[in-house]
C-alpha cells in the first residue's frame, strides 16, 4: 500500500510513464515496498537503469538469449555483493 501512496506523491509532480508502471509490475510481482518517497525514487532509478541494460542486452540480434528482472533489479552493486 505504501509504495502506491508514494508513486502517487511522485506521480503528482510529473505524468506517469510506461517505466513507472513496470516498476509497479516488479514490486507487486516481488513484494516489494519502501518506506519513504525518497527511498522510492532511489530504487526506482536503480530499476530503470538495470532496464535500459537489459533492453540493450535482448535487441542485440547477435545473442540467442534474453535477459529479465529479477528480484535483484532494484539493489545497487554494493547490495548485490
Amino acid at each position: 500500500m505504501k509504495t502506491f501512496i508514494a508513486l502517487a506523491l511522485a506521480g503528482a509532480a510529473s505524468a506517469i510513464t510506461h517505466g513507472d508502471i513496470k516498476f509497479m509490475d516488479y514490486l507487486a510481482k516481488h513484494g516489494k515496498g519502501y518506506e519513504t518517497i525518497k527511498e522510492f525514487n532511489f530504487r526506482a532509478a536503480i530499476f530503470a537503469n538495470k532496464d535500459a541494460e537489459l533492453a540493450k542486452i535482448n535487441a542485440n540480434p547477435e545473442n540467442t538469449f534474453t535477459v529479465g528482472h529479477n528480484f535483484t533489479s532494484d539493489m545497487t552493486k554494493k547490495e548485490l555483493l
